[in-house]
């Protein structure tokens, strides 16, 4: 029998499902499309600069990075997720949805829940397509990929696609707090400064631990696994996901809808 919880969290997913403008994150997949195919074609608009031997893993890191370093795809992240709850509180159709749940806690934990589940689907699908990419676009077709899978390097590349994916995930449980109290156009200027603030603060000796962008430039540039700094990493999401969902719902239990 499906519990209570199970059926908050399937209409979340369904409701994200039939929003037109959760599909937009979907241009995140056009990333490696477009970059293979210039590479491939030789065009001069998209280069190349290392040494070879790319394998797909290497390539589908790179493309996640890619992503993330483009900011627009966490502008629409951000847009999703304030609409999830923010536009429901605004418009007042949360009204029905609590009649019928009652408990605010668990109508803001589904909700979180689903926008990440909504967020490893769109990984995923920037996964198989950037497999897709290499190996029947690029492969064979330009010296810099070698055909393989994988190389020795594959734990480091893959704890950067994770990385990528928990900062989306971040991205998520901040911008769903401040969507109670806040529109859309604030959540994306508090966002936007925000953004700017961490990377300025990444910098920095002293207080770059407390930037999320630190751990993902780190991660980034490692050549060998730090499980030290990993540590810190997990220390430091574990924080900003615990600190997030208590206010967002000590909020929201206090909101007068």
């Amino acid at each position: 029998m499906i519990n209570r919880k199970q059926v908050v969290y399937r209409t979340e997913l369904y409701k994200l499902y039939k929003r037109k403008d959760t599909w937009i994150f979907l241009a995140v997949i056009l990333v490696p499309i477009l970059y293979s195919v210039g590479i491939a074609s030789g065009s001069e608009i998209v280069s190349y600069s290392g040494n070879g031997n790319i394998t797909a893993i290497n390539f589908i890191s790179a493309m996640f990075q890619m992503a993330q370093s483009m900011f627009i795809f966490n502008i629409i992240l951000v847009a999703i997720t304030s609409r999830t709850l923010g536009t429901e509180i605004e418009d007042k159709s949360l009204r029905i949805y609590l009649n019928k749940v009652g408990d605010r806690k668990k109508i803001y934990i589904e909700k979180v829940k689903a926008l990440s589940m909504y967020a490893g689907v769109i990984s995923v699908l920037l996964v198989v397509v950037g497999l897709f990419c290499y190996y029947f676009i690029m492969n064979g077709k330009t010296p810099i990929v070698n055909g393989a899978l994988y190389d020795e390097r594959i734990s480091i590349e893959i704890i950067q696609i994770i990385t990528i994916y928990l900062f989306w995930v971040l991205t998520i449980f901040i911008t769903m707090m401040l969507s109670i109290k806040y529109r859309l156009v604030v959540c994306l200027g508090i966002y936007m400064i925000g953004y700017i603030g961490m990377n300025l603060l990444s910098y920095t000796k002293v207080f770059k631990y407390f930037s999320p962008l630190y751990y993902i430039n780190t991660f980034t540039m490692m050549e060998k696994v730090a499980w030290n700094q990993i540590l810190i990493g997990v220390i430091y999401f574990s924080i900003i996901v615990v600190f997030t969902t208590y206010s967002g719902i000590r909020v929201f239990r206090n909101k007068d809808i």
